[in-house]
């Protein structure tokens, strides 16, 4: 691997890392000691949906969907299991909130939360993403000097961790905006 790596895992144990510098998406199952490439081509850079650059925040949904913040893309795609072709979610050339929120080259981690709402984590912004409605809302806005890491546990509370913040930030997001 050619740098460091945002992590997840899926239902079934296997763990996806994302390895920015090669421009890919690679997945390690519970029996295999080699990873797969599961999105993007290895040392291959570009905006084609099969094509990934620079990519950060991962998550892996109930129906093993996997979803890329692709930061040199500036947007948000996901990949269905077997297809090398993701959808697109969210990019500044198609919603103009995302491209004003998203003007820090390498945003860091997204999450989402058991309604299909997308959270994506920059530097100075939190945005919640409902894909029903393709709204974006800002739910935390803060400077971390470093784009943050989110987690949501199961009572709607999302968890930040940024490396300059030195702790861990708690906010209740389940029924109203932070």
């Amino acid at each position: 691997m050619g740098s460091e790596c945002n992590i997840t895992a899926d239902l079934r144990g296997s763990v996806y890392c994302s390895d920015s510098n090669n421009y890919r998406v690679i997945k390690i199952t519970p029996n295999n000691t080699y990873a797969t490439v599961v999105a993007g081509v290895t040392n291959t850079n570009g905006s084609q949906l099969n094509l990934l650059s620079y990519p950060q925040g991962i998550f892996v949904d109930a129906d093993y969907i996997l979803y890329v913040l692709d930061a040199g893309n500036n947007r948000v795609v996901a990949f269905s299991p077997g297809n090398p072709y993701a959808r697109l979610l969210f990019s500044s050339s198609i919603n103009t909130y995302y491209s004003s929120f998203y003007n820090n080259y390498h945003s860091g981690d997204l999450t989402l939360d058991n309604s299909g709402n997308i959270y994506v984590a920059g530097i100075y912004n939190i945005t919640r993403w409902a894909p029903s409605t393709s709204t974006a809302t800002s739910i935390v806005s803060v400077s971390y000097w470093s784009a943050p890491r989110l987690r949501l546990d199961s009572k709607g509370n999302l968890y930040i961790g940024a490396y300059f913040a030195a702790g861990i930030d708690k906010r209740n997001i389940s029924t109203n905006i932070c």
